[in-house]
């Protein structure tokens, strides 16, 4: 950081001190002598704005300079805290997108698995009903039905 030059304040020039005698109130020497005093009170005012000012500075550029070097380090820790910040987030989103990943493959992996086992389970029923309506008909064959002569009443 670097200090801003302030304006200090200039100090009037002094006019040249009246040598004459004031014979009354209000003579043309008398308001040369008033406007003397009231330069040399405005030239003293300035003096003192000026060494004010130049005492505000001094005092601002000491705190300054005592300052740069904790905020070059602050400045350099919130680069430091900006680049991790980047780091973590490119990770998290590289995580993320692995895990979002993995949850289709995993959820594709079941859905084939679930419709594997539907085949299966359906196909060994379609055999247990073959199997059991074959062995129903074999046990069918072994046995006959005799028909009852019908006697005829006439």
């Amino acid at each position: 950081m670097q200090a801003q030059p302030q304006t200090i304040t200039q100090v009037p020039p002094l006019p040249p001190e009246p040598h004459c005698i004031v014979w009354y109130k209000g003579s043309p020497c008398d308001v040369l002598r008033q406007q003397y005093q009231q330069a040399l009170q405005a030239r003293a005012a300035a003096i003192i704005q000026q060494q004010r000012d130049l005492a505000a500075q001094q005092a601002k550029q000491e705190a300054t300079s005592q300052l740069e070097p904790q905020i070059d380090q602050l400045q350099k820790v919130n680069a430091d805290l900006q680049q991790q910040l980047t780091q973590t987030k490119t990770q998290m989103q590289q995580r993320l997108d692995q895990q979002a990943t993995a949850a289709f493959k995993e959820k594709a992996a079941a859905h084939d698995e679930g419709a594997f086992r539907g085949f299966a389970a359906g196909f060994g029923i379609a055999l247990l009903l073959l199997g059991l309506v074959l062995g129903v008909r074999l046990l069918l064959r072994k046995f006959t039905i005799a028909k009852r002569e019908e006697t005829r009443a006439a």
